[in-house]
This record gives structure tokens, sequence and C-alpha cells, in this order.
């Protein structure tokens, strides 16, 4: 008998083209590849005004409404991610009917877990958590809210109860692990990496024209395709852009949206093009005209994410280029693997400066990292995260049937 899989997740590709929207349709597919195993995607939907059941691109999904939680401010987002437990538990009379054997919830929201907690109870199931994003302490890290104040602890409640409901947590390096080494339940967190489905896709020239860039055909593109908002460090790829304007070969292009944005759409430099959004299914053709991937983090995060934009570009055989926090080993995944050139903050900005004009000279040393840049994604694949996965809920679902039997 197949056993269904429950993924509840705050983005999906219903309507978006951002790394964690894409992570979670190819966990799904790679689920439903198995022989035991298929899924079904809860996922909130600013469009609808009602719960719908549909088969998106082969995947079991159920949208239910939702007010925004992507692209608007802060306040708003808290609040409307606030209400998402709320609003997932409406979905269970469209699932109450399935054999469900497992939970995947995925982070950045911290507010999953009431939900998860009142699924886990309906079907007797285990969970696993997948931890993306270390909210709220980046929110502290950056200085948008105060240590201990009332926001900070209101969070940091949800945080604990979303940690609470998870029966195993995974976390994306040995970095972040650290963090959770002095936590009594440590023996529930394990490093999780990211994933990514090798992309083949053609180079789609008309897109240029199509999107107002013909006149980058000739030169020489960095792009950034991912959350422009602060915690991305965006100020930092503007200054690079600047301290580049006299390489009259060199351009930028940014896609994408966040709390920032305003940075770019403000800039009076002639070497940056701002896109806020394309067509999903078009992005990686348009992309893939460009020629390196950019990424940046803020200097403050004590966290150590890997940014989700840099599977994507490495799919498309692009070297990375960036700035990252120190301590963040995605500096060394990229650095040692010859795929891109990493600097952290504190080695300075004329450091990211020299890997941006290093590049734009050398095009063997570009396509030579782009080749190992995507050697990297082949141990990273979608189907050897869902069996990681799998294995620690299939395994629980056999302990759960005994201790109940």
């Amino acid at each position: 008998m197949i056993k269904k899989i429950l993924i509840i997740t705050d983005d999906f590709v219903h309507d978006s083209e951002k790394s964690g929207a894409i992570l979670i349709k190819d966990l799904a597919d790679a689920i439903n590849a198995t022989n035991n195993f298929s899924s079904i995607v809860l996922a909130p939907d600013v469009n609808s005004t009602k719960i719908k059941k549909i088969l998106l691109n082969g995947i079991e999904t159920i949208l239910f409404p939702s007010g925004k939680i992507k692209n608007t401010n802060f306040i708003l987002r808290a609040y409307n991610e606030y209400l998402l437990s709320y609003r997932i538990k409406k979905c269970y009379k469209y699932i109450k009917s399935e054999e469900i054997s497992g939970i995947i919830y995925y982070s950045p929201s911290i507010f999953f877990g009431s939900a998860v907690k009142y699924f886990k109870n309906k079907f007797n199931c285990y969970s696993y958590l997948i931890l993306r994003d270390l909210f709220p302490q980046w929110t502290v890290d950056l200085g948008i809210i105060k240590k201990n104040s009332f926001p900070h602890l209101f969070f940091k409640y949800f945080e604990k109860i979303n940690y609470l409901h998870a029966d195993k947590i995974g976390v994306m390096s040995e970095s972040n692990l650290k963090i959770f080494s002095t936590r009594s339940d440590f023996k529930k967190f394990e490093v999780l990496p990211s994933w990514q489905k090798p992309i083949k896709i053609e180079t789609n020239r008309a897109l240029l024209k199509e999107y107002g860039l013909a006149e980058l055909i000739d030169k020489f593109v960095f792009f950034y395709g991912g959350n422009i908002g602060l915690a991305q460090g965006i100020e930092t790829l503007l200054t690079i852009s600047k301290s580049v304007l006299h390489k009259k070969n060199i351009h930028f292009v940014f896609i994408g949206q966040g709390d920032a944005v305003n940075l770019l759409e403000d800039t009076s430099l002639t070497n940056i093009s701002y896109l806020s959004s394309i067509k999903p299914e078009l992005y990686y053709e348009l992309v893939s005209n460009f020629d390196v991937g950019l990424v940046s983090l803020h200097p403050n995060h004590t966290a150590h994410n890997y940014p989700g934009k840099i599977w994507g570009y490495m799919s498309l055989n692009k070297p990375i280029v960036g700035v990252v926090n120190k301590g963040n080993d995605v500096k060394e995944l990229i650095n040692d693997n010859n795929a891109g050139l990493v600097s952290t903050h504190d080695e300075g900005i004329d450091k990211l400066t020299t890997h941006c004009i290093r590049l734009s000279n050398d095009l063997s040393l570009k396509n030579e990292q782009g080749l190992n840049s995507y050697s990297i994604i082949l141990e990273f694949t979608p189907e050897k995260t869902a069996n990681q996965i799998l294995v620690f809920l299939n395994h629980n679902a056999h302990a759960i049937q005994s201790k109940f039997s």
C-alpha cells in the first residue's frame, strides 16, 4: 500500500519562482517517484477564497486561503503567518480519509507547530522539520527587533512550539548544527543538506529582448535571483556594482522581491538592471544567458545558512561569487570545490570586487568553475534528501504501529 507523506510549506510553485517553492516541488516529486510513498502538499494561496484540492505538476496539492506572507511588510507578514496553523487545520476534511504516515514541514515559517501537533494526533504519525531559517534570531542580529523585547519573546515562543512538535529536525550545515549543541534535545537535530534537481535547459536569447535586456548580449553579466531583503545584504552588492562601474563590459541583473527592493529601484547606477518578477517557467531560460551567480548575506548573521539560490546557480553550470558572514561554511563548499570565489565580510569589500573582475577577465576560469559548480549538486539530489527523511519517518511509523497494535 502506498503511504502518504504530508508536506506543509508556506511557498509553492502555483504562484512562486522562489527557491523554497522549487525545492518543495522537487522533494515532492522525489517522494512520488518511490515505490512506497506519495506526497500531499499543503500551501497557502493569496488568490483563493476557499480551499481547493488540485493536481499541480503531477503533485497532489491542497491550497488554502491566506493573506500575503511574501513580498509584503514585516508586520503584515507576521500577522498572516501567525494565522497559518489555524488555516491549515481547516484542510483536515480534505485529507482525513488518507493514510498519512508522516509529516514534513518546511521552515522559514515558525508558525506551523500547532498544525503539526494537530495532524500528528489525527494520523498518529511522526514529523520532520526541514529548518532553513533561524528566525527570529536573524532579526535580532540585524537590529530589526531587540533581544527580549515583546516581539522577540512572542516569536521565540512560536519557534519553541515549532521545534517541540518535530520528531527530527534537519539543519542545513555542520556550522548550524553546532548552534543547537547545548540543547537538551540535541539528539533530534541532524544535518540535512539542501538539494537541487539537475537542470538541462536551452539558453533562450529571445527572452533578453522580451524582458528589456537585449543590450546585455555582449556583456559579462553577474545575476542575483531570489529574495531581495535586508538579511541578504543587498547594499554590499550595490557597492560592488559601483566599484566596477568603470568596467563597461560588466553588468548586474537582480531578479526578485523583498523589503530592500527600493535600493534597486532608486539606484542611479547604469550597470544594474532589476526585474521584480518573471514567469516561473521562464526563470532558468532567462538566467542561463548570464555568466555568474551572486550571493550575499548580511555580516551580522550569527547563523550559517546556505542561501537557497546557490543550488539553482549550480544547476545551470554557473560559478558563484559572493560574500557571507564569518563562519558560514558555504564559503568552504564553493571555494574548496573550485566552484566560484566566495569571501567573508571581514576580508573586506575589495576582495569581492577583485573576484568579480578576475572572473570577468578569465573566461577559462569561469567555465572551469561552472563545471565544478554543477558537479556539486550531483551529490545533493532531491532523491537523496527524500530517502534520508523517509527512512526516519518510515522507521518510526513501524514503531508507532507496534506501540499501538
